[in-house]
């Protein structure tokens, strides 16, 4: 037979001719066999470990990379693992955090943005009525505290609403408090032309209220600073002295449209 454990059959002759003593002889396998197997086995093995390693190691080091960028200030990285196991879901959760926070940041500074942009038309008014009150006027000085009056108490409006602001996004909740009040359209129309007119004198300024205007239920402070912003960037963003700014306020649907045009640099539709 042939084979690994073959057995060898020799025959020797002894006595009387014919007679035939058979003894089997065995002869031990070989070691190269079970040797070639424990290698490859190991082989397989460490060869195995090596790919697990690199399975897991890889992505944590993508992962511990996000870290450290998004703790440089680099907002915009993101793991971007792209597996269905838990250190994919790690992934995804980290990824998640960095885009809200990227989100807030976002928020804060447009929220410093808005804040100086709402501060700077009440201050620019009492600059103004500070002024006309330093010219000497008696009657122009007693305007100007009274504008001064209005000005300084909606700037304490902005900072409670500011404050307000701050309270509900720390409380989760969506929206400001209105104090509504039911108000005539066209009184709030005159008294934006009259803070333009105040402000820039020689901004020619086209005022159109319509008839039939319902009274409609808003907050006035608000509706008032809405105005006041776009009148002060009609006036701002033409850089033609002449340019004239045009105010109309008309009923449509049941509701109170009020619409500022100006005939400046205009506005991107993208930005609009």
């Amino acid at each position: 037979p042939r084979g690994p454990h073959a057995m060898v059959l020799a025959f020797r002759v002894h006595g009387a001719p014919g007679f035939l003593v058979a003894r089997a002889v065995h002869h031990p396998p070989g070691l190269a066999g079970p040797v070639l197997t424990v290698i490859c086995g190991f082989a397989i093995l460490v060869l195995g470990a090596l790919l697990t390693a690199r399975w897991i190691v890889r992505p944590i080091e993508r992962l511990s990379r996000t870290a450290r960028a998004l703790g440089a200030g680099e907002l915009t990285a993101r793991s971007r693992l792209a597996r269905s196991d838990e250190i994919g879901e790690l992934g995804y959760r980290i990824d998640e955090m960095a885009h809200r926070i990227e989100g807030l940041l976002v928020s804060e500074k447009e929220l410093l943005a808005n804040v100086a942009h709402e501060l700077r038309t009440p201050l620019a008014r009492i600059g103004v009525a500070l002024d006309l009150a330093g010219e000497g006027d008696a009657a122009a000085a007693r305007a100007s505290l009274a504008e001064i009056a209005v000005d300084v108490a909606e700037l304490e409006t902005i900072v409670d609403d500011i404050l307000m602001a701050m309270r509900f996004e720390v409380a989760g909740a969506a929206q400001l408090p209105l104090r509504r009040a039911v108000i005539a359209p066209a009184e709030l129309a005159r008294a934006a032309e009259d803070r333009l007119r105040g402000r820039h004198p020689g901004r020619p300024l086209d005022v159109a209220i319509g008839g039939g205007l319902p009274p409609i239920d808003v907050d006035p402070r608000l509706l008032r600073r809405v105005l006041d912003n776009l009148l002060e960037n009609a006036h701002k963003y033409s850089p033609d002295p002449d340019a004239r700014i045009d105010l109309a306020v008309t009923a449509a649907g049941g509701g109170v449209v009020f619409e500022v045009r100006d005939h400046g640099v205009g506005i991107t539709a993208e930005d609009l």
